[in-house]
């Protein structure tokens, strides 16, 4: 709905550009000639949006969910689609839209917010037979990895229910292990997918940087945002990716880009073979580094792990990504600055083309109007961050952070040049404990000690897997393995021939407080 701007708030808007009253007197005037140009937007509609034709339930029956993973249990389904996921049930994180399901972000900001058209991943996984069940919690608005900051409260670990299970997709993480729930959907801009992934036993994907389409996903930064598949078997993660890669040519996706090459992730793991002889796997010594939050417990499971790859006969040689040491500042003067003037924006990606949410954006600044107070630590100090970013450097600190991916990318290429593979923890720590009285700095400060080997291929686009081959004081600690950019393929054949032969640690029963 548009806005009168009055002569006091014109004055107010002018000096917050730099412009004096003297200086924008000239132009007030034009104010009233403009605004029934712009006024007149309330009046007018693009063409009503696509929605799949569907079954859409959402039910209000309270259902067993011990691991607090679940926002809404739902049934949607299209009639007569078959594909690959014919019968398979899936859940979706809580900002991804599914037409006629309440999205929040898990957040207070969005509470009412119901999307009227299908994101674009939605809508392949009904084309392919896929029957969504259930909308996951998540950290609030996807700014923490550590699974307790959502309005909804933490999700619980399968594994250990005094800990998290991780985030910011931490309820797709924990759903797994619910019957009827056989893979999920997250999205991943700082590690999101792979590090609820590693703590809860999963195999956990982010694909290469536009290979699957964005659309209708709400993003934080569009350079590292990402969408991608968890499940408890390699096989699953590939039959997921396969139907959601591809160009998006209904609702075009600035982060993807011009042309894609062919995927046929289901042949490539059906076909993996039984060792890994001749595959070369560089172990990344930055990745490793306690300076970096490397606990002695992962680092020895994680050299546990490697023992076993190199019994299935792979070469294991150490390699240097000095660059990969920049990613911390990179990420933290590229993320805050963008996702705060999104939030300001409503979400929206100015000029990238391809279809805008108007009902987000408006959801957004009604939230921002009645919530602030009640939002989690992570989410106000991303959005203090953000604008005190822009403030003081005025999008410069940004831009310089923007330039400086290509540095990390070509020390990454450099040494995927050399090695099939580059091999590290995912996470460098177990699951947090829950720790409900926990001071509000320390929370954030804890959560965002997560990503320091994740964020590195949010910022470069390469794809990277976390397989759940080790066990560290008795919890999952992933093994992270990236490849080379739309070699997404080489992943999980690797992850397959792994599984077939090892097989991944299993939950002890005691722990199991779900329906699994």
């Amino acid at each position: 709905m548009s806005h009168a701007i009055s002569e006091e708030e014109f004055y107010d808007l002018a000096s917050s550009w730099g412009i004096s009253r003297a200086g924008a007197a000239g132009v007030l005037p034009a104010i009233a000639h403009l605004a029934p140009v712009i006024a007149a937007m309330d009046d007018l509609r693009a063409d009503p949006p696509s929605v799949a034709q569907a079954d859409r339930v959402v039910h209000t029956d309270a259902r067993q969910d011990p691991y607090n993973a679940v926002v809404h249990w739902v049934s949607v389904r299209k009639p007569g689609a078959r594909g690959l996921l014919s019968g398979v049930g899936v859940a979706v994180k809580d900002c991804v839209a599914v037409a006629g399901v309440p999205m929040t972000a898990g957040s207070a900001l969005l509470q009412g917010f119901v999307p009227d058209r299908d994101s674009t991943v939605v809508r392949r996984l009904l084309d392919a037979g896929g029957h969504i069940c259930a909308t996951t919690n998540m950290d609030e608005m996807g700014v923490a990895p550590s699974g307790d900051s959502s309005c909804y409260g933490p999700t619980l670990n399968p594994w250990d229910t005094t800990r998290t299970a991780g985030g910011s997709s931490g309820g797709s993480a924990a759903a797994l292990y619910y019957d009827g729930i056989d893979v999920a959907l997250g999205a991943d801009s700082g590690g999101s997918v792979r590090i609820p992934a590693a703590w809860c036993g999963l195999v956990g994907l982010k694909p290469t940087h536009g290979l699957v389409p964005h659309s209708g996903v709400l993003g934080g930064e569009p350079l590292l945002d990402h969408v991608g598949p968890l499940a408890r078997t390699t096989a699953d993660v590939a039959a997921v990716l396969q139907v959601l890669a591809g160009t998006d040519d209904e609702d075009p996706d600035p982060r993807q880009p011009a042309r894609l090459p062919r995927l046929d992730a289901v042949a490539a793991v059906e076909s993996a073979p039984a060792s890994l002889a001749g595959l070369r796997i560089g172990v990344l010594a930055e990745g490793l580094d306690p300076a970096g939050g490397v606990s002695p417990e992962v680092r020895q499971a994680f050299d546990v792990s490697l023992a076993r790859l190199r019994e299935l006969g792979a070469s294991v040689v150490p390699v240097s990504v000095p660059e990969h040491r920049l990613c911390g500042p990179i990420a933290f003067n590229l993320f805050p600055e963008s996702f705060a003037a999104q939030m300001r924006g409503g979400g929206a990606l100015f000029g990238a083309g391809g279809r805008y949410w108007p009902e987000l954006a408006e959801a957004l600044r009604r939230g921002f109007e009645k919530v602030g107070d009640a939002l989690s630590p992570t989410l106000k100090l991303m959005l203090i961050l953000g604008s005190g970013a822009e403030r003081a450097g005025g999008g410069s600190r940004y831009a310089r952070a923007a330039n400086l991916r290509h540095l990390v990318t070509t020390g990454y290429e450099k040494a995927l040049a050399e090695c099939d593979v580059l091999a590290m923890p995912t996470v460098p720590v177990v699951a947090h404990p829950v720790a409900p009285g926990l001071d509000p700095a320390d929370r954030a400060l804890r959560a965002w000690g997560l990503v320091a080997n994740t964020a590195p291929t949010n910022i470069t686009g390469h794809p990277a897997i976390t397989l759940p081959l080790g066990l560290a004081e008795g919890l999952p600690a992933g093994v992270m393995l990236v490849g080379r950019k739309f070699a997404d393929t080489r992943l999980l054949t690797v992850g397959e021939t792994v599984e077939r032969a090892i097989g991944w640690p299993r939950r002890p029963p005691e722990n199991r407080g779900g329906t699994s």
